[in-house]
């Protein structure tokens, strides 16, 4: 990156960097940063710089079949830093011979009262509470058989973390 940007401490020479809170993975960062002039290179001050994606976290709060065949799921999840994405539940279906047999992407996006109550009594300020899923997946759509259903958390990140696992005979 180029230190082009305009600061009145020191002409155009500054330089920003943003970190994608959507797209990193959760983990403790060390971040360098290094002055390069045509012969020589240097560490500039003040770094490294450290900082830490923390990992989502939610619940599910039920995955049940219904009597007319259908699958309902709710819970929620959110990433403490980044508030106000929208994260994905991916409900997975895999057959006896661990094998991907259907799929069903749910945004968990609905605002839920608790979970807003929740983090911000738990030192959240940024908490929207937008974090809730419920979904019916229709009987039509469902795979037929002994099968393991799982939730993952998905925000981009490559971070898939599993909410729950659930065997269930499917007819």
């Amino acid at each position: 990156m180029t230190a082009n940007q305009f600061r009145d401490s020191m002409g155009n020479l500054a330089f920003d960097w943003a970190v994608n809170w959507h797209t990193t993975p959760p983990g403790q960062y060390r971040v360098y940063a290094h002055g390069h002039m045509r012969y020589s290179t240097s560490r500039l001050n003040n770094a490294p710089r450290y900082f830490r994606v923390r990992p989502m976290d939610g619940h599910v709060d039920r995955i049940q079949l219904q009597t007319n065949g259908s699958l309902y799921t709710s819970g929620w999840i959110w990433k403490p830093d980044a508030p106000h994405a929208v994260i994905e539940v991916h409900v997975l279906f895999f057959n006896t011979r661990g094998q991907l047999v259907f799929g069903y992407p749910i945004r968990a996006s609905r605002f839920r009262q608790d979970v807003f109550n929740h983090l911000r009594a738990t030192g959240h300020p940024t908490a929207t509470g937008n974090y809730g899923f419920s979904y019916t997946i229709p009987r039509n759509a469902l795979p037929r058989g002994d099968l393991m259903v799982y939730l993952y958390a998905v925000d981009g990140s490559g971070a898939h973390p599993r909410l729950r696992r659930v065997n269930m005979w499917i007819n």
